[in-house]
């Protein structure tokens, strides 16, 4: 089973990611698509239509108070999911709380929104916004979202390229995540070029 964690500051887009994850996933996979954590602006179920419609979420589960084939909602023969806890502070996740997610679920892979534990083999993915380009990433991959349209790279190679991380790539704002979920899928980091001659001495004289 693959398991991907996909992590991320509030409001920087984790949620959409994990959507278009699964989506793609889902294609020639069976995926199990869950969070563990609600956010203020849009949840799992609201991509797929049925908020309000969900009666069980995964703290349910994980307090005992239902089997696990009543929280998971099947959207298509390939793609299920499981919601976030309705209610803030409803339980306190633990690590074995995984694993024995991992232990009942019969999928191929599992993707966990905005859960930041340390799970055994699990590909970490972690989002940031331009402005966090020079901080630590404590994850496997990493890529820049919601970038306004002058944003290039080429400015900020070494600091992108010097994280323990594979850089991804960035997505502007409103685009899909198409370029990142492919180089995610084949491991691979995305090409940043060099500054031409004129741009470095324009980058010069600008300081």
């Amino acid at each position: 089973m693959q398991i991907y964690l996909i992590n991320g500051k509030n409001n920087i887009g984790k949620t959409d990611f994990a959507v278009n994850l699964a989506d793609r996933l889902s294609e020639d996979k069976k995926v199990l698509l869950t969070s563990f954590f609600r956010s203020e602006q849009s949840n799992i179920e609201d991509y797929y239509k049925k908020d309000g419609m969900i009666s069980y979420d995964i703290s349910d589960y994980f307090l005992g108070l239902c089997d696990l084939d009543r929280v998971i909602v099947h959207e298509n023969t390939n793609l299920s999911l499981i919601i976030a806890p309705l209610l803030e502070g409803k339980y306190d996740f633990r690590v074995e709380d995984v694993y024995n997610l991992i232990d009942e679920v019969d999928v191929d892979v599992l993707i966990i929104d905005n859960l930041d534990l340390a799970i055994k083999d699990a590909i970490k993915i972690e989002i940031i916004d331009k402005d966090d380009i020079g901080k630590d990433v404590h994850a496997n991959f990493y890529f820049i979202n919601r970038t306004n349209n002058d944003f290039d790279p080429r400015y900020s190679k070494e600091k992108l390229l010097s994280k323990s991380a594979i850089y991804l790539g960035f997505v502007k704002e409103n685009e899909y995540f198409k370029k990142v979920i492919d180089n995610l899928l084949k491991g691979q980091a995305e090409p940043i070029a060099n500054l031409g001659f004129f741009e470095k001495l324009m980058r010069i004289f600008k300081k």
